[in-house]
């Protein structure tokens, strides 16, 4: 949501500063544009921006939508908006879902964002059923079957407590859902606004950790406690209303389905996209990834591979639920006639909450006691995924595996994020054969998040030395290092770890690197580094680089064809395997 304290005089002040300093890569804009003196700019860099004047810090991406909310909100001020020319030859051609009048403003009720996120559900998995009723009832018995039994009555007996309605239920049997996809079998929700209420929020907050959910528990709470949404007719019409979407949350543990899946009505545009255009169907693909827990996996020809990669073919969430199944499938299947040293994921594979007990104070170098206590918590979320009999699947078919290990926070990583929130990005190599856990982490963060992140300070733990020889384990933005642009304009600390950090290498002699990017869209994202790091380190016989392959908010039209981006990331034999998040193997054909 756009803070109403923004004015024109912030936005002109945010302009400004775009005639200075320019847009930066990432955040120019593919749709529309805001005209201004006869120049163009990226109408929501351009609100994020004002966002500083306005409240004293640039907004985040995902705190307001781009397109019909930033564009209104710009034209209640009076700003011209702009569709580029690609969209307006798309519009001219009808290449779109049609209004049913042109004249209908957009809101979150618009008839035509659900009918194409119908059209979309039926484009990528076939038959979808519409306001689909399961026989199920409404009482906190209703879901006897499922192993969280216990917290669903939990949950109901918070709600009755709540303003003291306790018979809110009144129907029998459970109201219908929104949609219903057979294969690979979920329910799925289109969230509006009145969805997000208090007592949302408070049912919410009694899930238990484990449930598998297919939405962001934590970003749908925050939606509630910013909304706060209200219905009083009835008055117990909010507690009924989070009760039966418990129950839909619940519902797939008891009968054997996949994760519900929530979408917000407000997140995206739902009505811009054409189901008939394959490049908006794969990016509705690329948003529900993140929230399904179902995949296809496909292994690469390989001859004689040392490493091993995953790569995420679609957004990754972190969930420890789903990195574990994720982590078995995988073991079933690799091909039997290779065996690699090491296997690796990409950054923030896994996710876990920031201790409470670790005191936050912008820190980039902390002391020994804080960095235990994140590396506790961190060792926990790990020995939590990789269970007896998982490690012993992935001992067949490797020695080692690296795992991204981040603390939760709102935005992924990317250079051109500003990340405000507390937060640290760890690697930890886990020699599957002893059963010990080596740590590392972020050591070069990236000058937009360097004022939240706890840095790891110990630049020797990034050399391990495995039976290939010795590695080296870098976290996301660490290659920056051996950036020849970022190494000629750094100053102060940042020059100075790059510098230590380089010859500590020279000295190391590494065999090979291994690198853990949260995303890589780009096939050149990374090149002109790792020319460098080859060039001064030439015991580097091979390397390779992961991270997601995933849509961002910096657009769709960003993303290299898949197979050209794992050619530059890439030196030796290696055995890539794609896993391709939000789409089931019968799917394939």
């Amino acid at each position: 949501m756009i803070p109403s304290k923004i004015t024109v005089q912030h936005v002109l002040a945010a302009i400004k500063e775009l005639d200075k300093v320019g847009v930066p890569s990432g955040r120019e804009s593919t749709r529309y544009h805001l005209l201004y003196e006869g120049k163009r700019y990226p109408p929501k860099y351009v609100v994020s921006l004002a966002g500083r004047y306005a409240i004293g810090r640039e907004l985040l991406p995902n705190e307001f939508n781009g397109g019909h909310e930033t564009n209104t909100f710009l034209q209640r001020l009076r700003f011209q908006i702009e569709r580029s020319g690609a969209l307006l030859r798309r519009r001219n051609t009808r290449d779109r879902m049609p209004r049913e009048k042109s004249n209908l403003a957009h809101n979150e009720r618009c008839k035509e964002c659900k009918a194409a996120v119908l059209a979309l559900l039926r484009k990528l998995y076939g038959t979808v059923e519409v306001d689909k009723r399961f026989d199920v009832g409404t009482s906190p018995e209703a879901l006897t079957g499922s192993t969280y039994a216990f917290h669903l009555r939990n949950v109901h007996v918070a709600l009755q407590k709540a303003r003291g309605f306790s018979d809110f239920v009144r129907s029998a049997n459970l109201p219908p859902c929104d949609y219903f996809v057979p294969n690979p079998g979920f329910i799925l929700e289109f969230d509006e606004s009145q969805h997000f209420t208090p007592l949302r929020a408070l049912a919410l907050s009694q899930y238990p950790p484990s449930l598998p959910l297919g939405f962001d528990h934590d970003r749908w709470v925050d939606l509630c406690c910013r909304i706060k949404a209200r219905d009083n007719d009835p008055p117990y019409r909010d507690e009924q209303r989070a009760w039966y979407e418990t129950i839909r949350d619940f519902l797939p543990t008891a009968v054997g389905l996949q994760p519900t899946v929530r979408v917000y009505a407000r997140e995206y545009p739902w009505c811009e996209l054409n189901p008939s255009t394959p490049r908006d169907v794969e990016l509705f693909r690329q948003i529900l990834s993140e929230r399904t827990q179902f995949w296809t996996i496909t292994v690469g020809p390989a001859q004689n591979p040392r490493f091993a990669r995953l790569v995420m073919d679609g957004a990754w969430a972190g969930d420890l639920n789903a990195a574990r199944r994720l982590l078995g499938d995988v073991a079933s299947a690799w091909p039997q006639e290779h065996r690699v040293a090491c296997l690796c994921t990409c950054g923030a594979f896994l996710g876990f909450t920031w201790p409470e007990e670790l005191p936050y104070k912008g820190n980039l170098n902390p002391d020994s006691r804080e960095l235990q206590i994140l590396i506790v918590a961190a060792e926990k979320t790990v020995r939590s995924v990789l269970t007896r009999e998982l490690a012993e699947q992935l001992r067949a078919r490797c020695d080692y595996i690296t795992l991204g290990v981040d603390t939760k926070k709102d935005k992924v990583s990317t250079t051109y994020n500003v990340i405000d929130q507390p937060h640290a990005e760890l690697v930890c190599l886990v020699d599957l054969q002893k059963d010990t856990i080596h740590w590392t982490g972020k050591f070069y963060p990236t000058s937009r998040q360097e004022e939240t992140i706890l840095r790891y300070p110990d630049l020797q733990t990034h050399f391990v030395r495995l039976d290939c020889g010795l590695v080296m384990i870098l976290g996301c933005h660490d290659l920056s290092a051996y950036s020849p642009r970022g190494q000629a304009t750094a100053r102060g600390w940042r020059k100075q770890v790059g510098a230590q950090f380089r010859s500590l290498a020279k000295q190391a002699k590494p065999v090979a690197v291994l690198h853990h990017p949260h995303t890589t869209v780009k096939g050149g994202t990374w090149r002109q580094q790792w020319r460098r790091l080859t060039h001064e380190l030439p015991s580097v016989r091979g390397y390779l680089g992961t991270g997601a392959y995933s849509y961002r908010d910096d657009g769709w039209e960003g993303r290299d064809d898949l197979p050209y981006v794992l050619s530059t990331t890439q030196r030796g034999d290696t055995l890539n395997i794609v896993v391709r998040v939000g789409v089931a193997p019968k799917q394939l054909g």
